[in-house]
């Protein structure tokens, strides 16, 4: 499997063929739960090729305009308006609060800490990537609601563990 950063090399051809997605949340994640195994897009507009173990996710993060919003060990911790609003309460939160232009999002996505091969490393789930998306949109509104999604299923797998 290729990924938007190299060889998925953790992913060999016979999990590969068992692969047969349960749930997909667009193009952005697929979970087979039968199997215990998801693929993540880790590339704009492009459906999901990164192939993983439920046992390799460590953690996830949410990554705003640069800065680690949330980290998330599957416990359920969040920051800011996400104790009230959950993730998407804490986007808002941190993009009014911390910019002089609080209008907008650049890049939005989900970074995932992952065991691969005995190392750790970091694999990225894209929502916006360089474009300006206005936080009052109708397409900032369904990234939300896509990202909230793709959060609660990783933090499934993460407590199932």
């Amino acid at each position: 499997m290729s990924s938007f950063f190299g060889k998925n090399k953790k992913a060999d051809g016979k999990d590969l063929k068992k692969f047969s997605p349960t749930t997909k949340i667009g193009n952005h994640l697929w979970i087979d739960e039968n199997n215990k195994l998801l693929m993540i897009s880790t590339k704009m507009y492009i459906k999901p090729k990164f192939l993983l173990s439920f046992d390799d996710l460590i953690s996830h993060s949410i990554m705003i305009n640069g800065k680690t919003l949330i980290k998330s060990n599957g416990v359920g911790r969040a920051i800011g308006g996400g104790l009230l609003f959950g993730p998407a309460g804490a986007i808002v939160g941190a993009i009014t609060g911390s910019s002089k232009d609080k209008s907008y999002v650049n890049i939005l996505m989900i970074s995932m800490e992952i065991s691969q091969n005995g190392k750790i490393k970091k694999e990225n789930i894209p929502f916006i990537a360089g474009t300006k998306t206005k936080i009052d949109s109708a397409q900032y509104k369904t990234i939300e609601i896509e990202m909230q999604e793709v959060i609660n299923a990783l933090d499934k797998i993460i407590n199932s563990k």
